[in-house]
């Protein structure tokens, strides 16, 4: 049986990246996941790209503004505005480079090999040293594509750490942040988030995530990661993740 210590940390870690590319499924998925975290890399003079996978076209099917269609039918007058609420809030973070990927929204995983290309050129493009992405227990399905996407590719490229991050499920970390000195510029960006925030007070539920993370470190608020230094298996993932593996 794991002791506490042995499931996870009770200290907190400076963020890990010199490099770092994010991926963010949709607009504010960075933000959520590790806008205090990328700050702090930013004020310490680390490099930032974010890539936004798709815009978000399906979070709210019913606005009129996704009618009003482009070149290509996921790309709408809606996901124009998400794209240009992901500058607003990217420049509060002080983050200047940035890629909108627009594949369409709920539908990575049938777009699969073509992302997987796309990805491969903007890594080896760009050559992170870490690649911060959404875990692979999320709830919404192209957040879990991503994490399939990501731990596949370190399998094949192998010069990348990853750094998992949470948005809508709690993961297993083994580093967690402390944030506390950078969460008010984090909800500052997530409020301009404003057509997200409509649906959901996301920044209530992130607030109580930060919080929560800081359970075993006693700081105000923290963001967590599962960090993978190197390409491991799927019985290594799913060991860490059923708690079967201790903390190093």
């Amino acid at each position: 049986m794991l002791l506490e210590q042995e499931i996870i940390p009770y200290n907190i870690s400076n963020p890990i990246g010199n490099k770092v590319l994010v991926l963010a499924p949709h607009p504010d998925d960075e933000t959520l996941g590790c806008g205090g975290t990328l700050t702090q890399l930013i004020e310490s003079g680390n490099c930032i790209k974010v890539l936004f996978l798709t815009s978000g076209d399906k979070s709210d099917p019913d606005n009129q503004s996704n009618h009003i269609k482009y070149d290509l039918p996921h790309i709408t007058d809606y996901s124009i505005m998400r794209e240009d609420e992901a500058k607003k809030a990217l420049k509060i973070l002080s983050i200047n480079d940035y890629l909108f990927m627009r594949q369409p929204d709920r539908e990575l995983h049938f777009y699969y090999k073509s992302v997987e290309t796309i990805l491969k050129i903007e890594i080896e493009k760009y050559k992170p040293d870490t690649i911060y992405s959404p875990s692979p227990l999320e709830l919404n399905p192209d957040h879990r594509t991503c994490a399939k996407l990501i731990i596949e590719l370190q399998r094949e490229i192998k010069d990348f750490k990853i750094a998992f991050y949470e948005v809508t499920t709690p993961l297993r970390p083994n580093l967690l942040v402390d944030v506390t000195r950078y969460f008010d510029r984090k909800i500052l960006a997530l409020r301009e988030y404003k057509s997200q925030l409509g649906l959901i007070d996301y920044s209530y539920y992130i607030s109580a995530l930060n919080k929560f993370r800081a359970i075993t470190v006693g700081t105000a608020y923290c963001e967590s990661y599962w960090i993978i230094n190197h390409p491991i298996s799927d019985e290594d993932i799913c060991n860490w993740l059923c708690y079967r593996t201790k903390l190093i």
